[in-house]
């Protein structure tokens, strides 16, 4: 007989130093203020901001990924008048903290 492997989630980690963690966090913030729509979804949040905020959000995103890419997943996509973001991760510990970036 087999045993299924249970898959553990990757840590919740970030691999940025106190101060650009600090003002990344106070961009997630203030980007939060700016939603237009805010959703808890499973595993995460999705959230819609004005168009003219894409490039802003974008470059985030890519920040984000750069140093919490090992847990957290960032999908974006734009159109004619709103981008939405998605954050999720398959780590049940992470899923507070998506919510709280993402202003929920």
């Amino acid at each position: 007989m087999t045993m299924a492997s249970v898959e553990t989630p990757p840590p919740v980690v970030c691999t940025l130093a106190n101060g650009p963690l600090t003002q990344q966090k106070l961009e997630w913030t203030d980007l939060a203020a700016h939603a237009a729509t805010r959703t808890a979804i499973e595993g995460g949040a999705e959230s819609s901001y004005p168009l003219d905020l894409a490039d802003q959000i974008e470059s985030l995103a890519d920040r984000e990924v750069a140093c919490c890419g090992s847990w957290l997943q960032i999908a974006h996509e734009r159109d004619d008048h709103v981008i939405r973001l998605r954050l999720t991760t398959t780590n049940p510990e992470g899923v507070d903290l998506i919510r709280t970036m993402s202003g929920l």
